[in-house]
């Protein structure tokens, strides 16, 4: 019986007919771990990030008792959007020096880029001297991986050079690299500020001195030659703040670039140390330099915690 024929029996009989039950709702599977469950398992996050899957459980032993912890592993991943990462390396600063921080930031955020684009950013950084590359070798199958002429040397306190480096909105002066073994005192460090630093100036173009406060720079020695020398200098620096300059990211540039290069021993560093700091290019040294109005804004957001 077609559909119109059974309409027309329906209204000549009066019946009705029989109604299709509806679905009824809270069949099927049960999720192992409830929407209460995450909640508590996002606070829990959110609190402290460094939680594994296998604590949690072990802090929720009710809540979570009959779920495995890889079923708890993949619903922070899929239900909550967590994924696993690598916690980067900040330095670490206490109330007072986030204080500082701020304060710095404030007091500095009326500078415009013409004010920033007078500094001279200086810093001290180290390099260590790399493995050889590790180029292939043919061996018999079944052979000793271990034998001598299949392996190649490493060393487990790699030799280092000390640099010391400067850069402006105008560009960069020569690389100073000290001597091996040679630490910073007081002393070399006003060695260096006589004999480099005016010519750092004119080299870049730039006015004013940037130096963190490590004790070199801050000696007494220093300040005083500092101030009888009338040079202008960034004299506030907050401690624990090397987010805050531009050098360490053209640190970061620098040992980036240096991985292309044969730096196996330390004549050879030194050479490649060289080549890559004079290829930084100006339009990188500009784009770093007005970062800072943005880097100081990211320190008041996260009230003078580190930024990235």
């Amino acid at each position: 019986m077609n559909t119109a024929c059974l309409d027309e029996a329906v209204e000549a009989t009066g019946l009705l007919p029989p109604t299709v039950p509806s679905h009824k709702h809270g069949g099927g599977w049960t999720p192992k771990i409830s929407k209460r469950s995450l909640n508590i398992i996002r606070r829990q996050l959110d609190d402290k990030p460094t939680l594994t899957a296998r604590e949690l459980k072990e802090q929720s032993p009710i809540l979570l008792q009959n779920v495995h912890v890889r079923t708890n592993q993949k619903a922070i991943r899929k239900k909550l959007s967590y994924r696993k990462v690598t916690a980067r390396k900040k330095p670490f600063v206490t109330d007072l020096q986030c204080k500082k921080r701020v304060t710095f930031a404030k007091k500095y955020s009326s500078w415009t880029l013409d004010d920033w684009r007078r500094v001279l950013w200086t810093d001290e950084s180290t390099f260590c001297v790399s493995e050889s590359k590790g180029k292939k070798v043919w061996r018999v199958r079944d052979s000793d991986p271990c034998n001598p002429k299949f392996t190649r040397k490493t060393v487990k306190h790699p030799a280092s050079l000390m640099v010391w480096g400067e850069f402006s909105y105008g560009g960069s002066a020569d690389l100073i690299i000290f001597p091996k073994g040679q630490t910073v005192t007081k002393v070399v460090y006003l060695h260096l500020l006589e004999n480099k630093l005016a010519e750092c100036f004119a080299a870049t173009g730039s006015e004013v001195l940037q130096q963190d406060g490590a004790p070199a720079h801050t000696a007494k020695v220093v300040k005083q030659w500092l101030y009888t020398s009338e040079v202008e200098c960034i004299s506030d620096w907050p401690s624990s703040s090397p987010d805050n300059s531009p050098i360490e990211n053209l640190w970061a540039i620098v040992k980036q670039k240096l991985t292309g290069e044969d730096t196996s021993t330390l004549s050879k560093l030194e050479v490649a140390l060289r080549r890559v700091w004079s290829s930084i290019s100006p339009s990188t040294h500009r784009k770093l330099v007005d970062t800072i109005p943005d880097h100081l804004l990211e320190v008041k957001k996260r009230k003078g915690y580190p930024i990235n």
